[in-house]
């Protein structure tokens, strides 16, 4: 009998370290699926709606934008009445002012609601903030202009956003990586380069 007993408890001791061993490797197929949709196909856990010219129609993308607001991307009143259309179809923006900004200054501004069209206005109180702010939002694009800050690109450097998020655009450095780069100031418009995402 005990003979018996003994091997029923090396069977069922089998079993269970077969069991846990599946637990860990399915564990680690599923974080290495996660890690390769979010870092090399950039896929996140919401959607918009972007052109795909490829199909002939519109294609749901799982996409978060963060931007870095600043002074020069509301300087003129057109540049107002673009930031104003972007706060209402881009549902996923998420708004990260720079620190001379003011969020009822801008929710005045463009006559818009916070709540009622969907997205997420962040105040900050030093330019340090903007860089930690994206970094913990982890947006798959996340946009400003380097130029709007008074911290220089060695600084900027040493926040090591490369690091923690995977599409980084500095505007103001954009253009020159793209065909469109013989712009007389070197930069790209957040307005123009925020039309890709919209239908």
């Amino acid at each position: 009998m005990s003979t018996n007993r003994g091997k029923k408890e090396a069977t069922k001791s089998k079993y269970t370290t077969a069991l846990a061993a599946l637990v860990v490797a399915g564990g680690f197929l599923y974080s290495g699926y996660s890690y390769y949709k979010k870092n090399i196909l950039g896929e996140t856990e919401d959607e918009i709606k972007i052109s795909d010219p490829s199909s002939g129609g519109n294609k749901k993308r799982l996409t978060f934008i963060s931007l870095v607001l600043s002074e020069s991307m509301v300087e003129s009143e057109n540049d107002k009445l673009r930031l104003k259309q972007f706060f209402k179809d881009l549902t996923n923006l998420t708004v990260v002012l720079h620190p001379y900004l003011h969020k009822q200054d801008i929710l005045k501004i463009l006559e818009i609601d916070e709540e009622e069209d969907g997205f997420r206005i962040i105040e900050t109180t030093k330019e340090e903030s903007c860089f930690h702010i994206l970094k913990q939002i982890g947006s798959s694009i996340s946009i400003f202009k380097s130029k709007d800050f008074s911290l220089n690109q060695n600084e900027i450097e040493e926040f090591h956003l490369n690091s923690f998020l995977s599409n980084i655009i500095d505007l103001d450095n954009y253009s020159s990586n793209s065909e469109d780069s013989e712009h007389s100031d070197n930069s790209t418009n957040v307005y123009d380069f925020l039309e890709n995402y919209v239908k």
